[in-house]
Parts: structure tokens; C-alpha cells; sequence
């Protein structure tokens, strides 16, 4: 399909000298790619999307129990407690990456509700640029609690902390990031952070 001239493209396919070569964007109707004499090329349009910065994404929940200490995890492929999650697969919303997450990790069904927040991270020695996101898991009951299986290739094992205990048993940024919203459990309410801490206001 020929579409009307868009951008400026030189099409391999039409010979030197063409009026059109350099002005007019050949683009299949369902497709990404142009065809050429030599095979595919691809569009502008998806060298411009190639080109974007792109962020790692992770996202995990926050579960308490009726004493309200929050679940930490303790992963069997790296040091230190986490909180219940993982990364988000290409294609998954942060939403529905935890929900498959609490599902892997801890063989629950659980749908959890509002977003604690999302923490940019900037790249470290170590951390790539990434996007952090919380949710609140709400209460997990005790018939709850009983049903969990760990996948022994994932975690082995799992435990409620106070507050206290999470400053010092989680990894630095992620305890950092649980102690940011601790008072937000229950509330309904999230927030936008940086680095773990909110944003300073403009002077």
C-alpha cells in the first residue's frame, strides 16, 4: 500500500534520479517493515521507536497481616529480603506483572489495589534506569498465609516484619522504598518518588 508522502525516506527499491525516492514513504498496512528489492527495511517510524529510551520496570506488593507487619521474601538467587514481585515482561502492565508474580511466588490469587508509588531510579554503578512500582496487597488472612508455596528455585522462605525490621532485613533502596509508603498502607493513597524520596519542590 502507498501511503501520502509523510516523511523523508530514501526507498532502496526506486531506482536513482525518481522524484519520489527521497519524498514519499512506502508503508505495509499491517506492518512495520517496508519491502525492497533487497528484502525489509524499516520505517522511519520504527527506527524513531527503536530509537527511544527505554526503562527497566519492576513492580511488588506490600501484604500485611492482621498484626500489621508487612511479608518480606527471601530469594534464593541474591543476598538479602525483598517484597513479593518481579520484573515486568514486555507487553504486562505493572498491575497485572505482580498479580502473575504473587501467583509464581507465593501460589495466591490475589488482585492488589492501590498504588503505593512509583519510584524513578536513575542509572548507578550497578542499577540500570528503571521504574519502580508498589502496590498495596491489602490484609492476607490466615487461611491465607497457610495455602502459600514458595517455589524452591525462587525464595526460600518468607516472613511478616515491623516496620523496624524491614529498615534493617530489606536491601537498602528496597527498604528505603517500603519505609516511603508504610503510612500510606490502607489509605488509598500513593505518591510519585525519586530515588526513594519525594521530589523537592521547585525554588
Amino acid at each position: 500500500m502507498v501511503n501520502d508522502p509523510i516523511d523523508d525516506f530514501d526507498h532502496p527499491a526506486l531506482p536513482e534520479g525518481h522524484p519520489l525516492r527521497r519524498h514519499v514513504l512506502y508503508r505495509l498496512s499491517r506492518s512495520a517493515w517496508l519491502t525492497s528489492g533487497r528484502g525489509y527495511a524499516p520505517t522511519p517510524r520504527a527506527i524513531f521507536l527503536r530509537s527511544l529510551p527505554r526503562k527497566r520496570m519492576a513492580a511488588g506488593c506490600l501484604l500485611h497481616d492482621s498484626e500489621g507487619r508487612v511479608m518480606i521474601v527471601k530469594p534464593t538467587y541474591k543476598d538479602g529480603w525483598d517484597i513479593p514481585g518481579g520484573m515486568v515482561d514486555r507487553g504486562e502492565s505493572p498491575h497485572a506483572a505482580v498479580r502473575r508474580e504473587l501467583n509464581e511466588e507465593l501460589g495466591l490469587e490475589l488482585d492488589p489495589g492501590t498504588l503505593l508509588c512509583v519510584d524513578f531510579n536513575g542509572d548507578q554503578p550497578g542499577y540500570l534506569e528503571s521504574l519502580m512500582f508498589v502496590f498495596d496487597g491489602g490484609l492476607l488472612v490466615r487461611d491465607e498465609i497457610e495455602r502459600i508455596v514458595l517455589p524452591e528455585d525462587e525464595l526460600a522462605a518468607f516472613r511478616f516484619v515491623t516496620r523496624a525490621e524491614a529498615r534493617t532485613m530489606l536491601r537498602p533502596r528496597v527498604a528505603r522504598r517500603v519505609d516511603a509508603v508504610w503510612d500510606l498502607l490502607g489509605t488509598g493513597h500513593g505518591v510519585f518518588l525519586e530515588e526513594q524520596q519525594p521530589p523537592r519542590p521547585p525554588r
